[in-house]
């Protein structure tokens, strides 16, 4: 029996945990503008993006959007990690040679390396995620200024949602002093 694919390809509707988005862009407010007469926003393209958001929750929201689902099942906003080749994330945390056995390894919570596209590897750092309204995220890929790719398989999505949510889900302590 073969290996499960780390990818497969998305089908039609709700957005799912796991999916990898291209091209999704993020408004965001700029801050020195705020309290101002005329508020300024700024648009963030992220080339790639990976939906952390529930399945459970997209599948529920997706419902009430296009089958009349209660409102109270509506998700506000939809919950991304950047995804980055994995080198380059390597490069921008500064990893040195033994820090970067434990990303490969699982072992570093703060990343996550997965099986590429294309023979590359794709790096995720929990750390750089994001949100989308969820109307607005459905309708820049209704009209093709972001596109769905692909998805984690279910042993994959279901690895990464376990570090992804650990990591956040992590209790903060004082700081020891070195």
């Amino acid at each position: 029996m073969s290996p499960e694919p780390c990818w497969i390809t998305s089908p039609a509707g709700a957005v799912l945990q796991g999916e990898l988005l291209f091209g999704v862009i993020e408004v965001q407010v700029e801050i020195a503008s705020i309290g101002t007469p005329d508020v300024a926003v700024r648009e963030i393209v992220h080339p790639l993006a990976l939906v952390v958001s529930q399945d459970c929750d997209l599948d529920l929201d997706y419902k009430a959007r296009t089958q009349g689902g209660a409102a109270h099942r509506l998700v506000d906003n939809v919950l991304l990690c950047d995804v980055d080749d994995a080198i380059e994330m390597r490069n921008r945390g500064g990893l040195s040679n033994a820090r970067w056995r434990l990303v490969e390894t699982f072992q570093n919570e703060r990343y996550h390396v997965l099986q590429g596209l294309f023979g590359r590897m794709l790096g995720l750092d929990f750390r750089r995620v994001f949100t989308i309204p969820t109307a607005e995220l459905y309708r820049r890929v209704e009209i093709g200024e972001a596109t769905r790719l692909c998805f984690l398989s279910t042993l994959h999505r279901y690895h990464l949602s376990n570090r992804f949510y650990g990591y956040h889900m992590r209790v903060a302590l004082e700081e020891e002093a070195e």
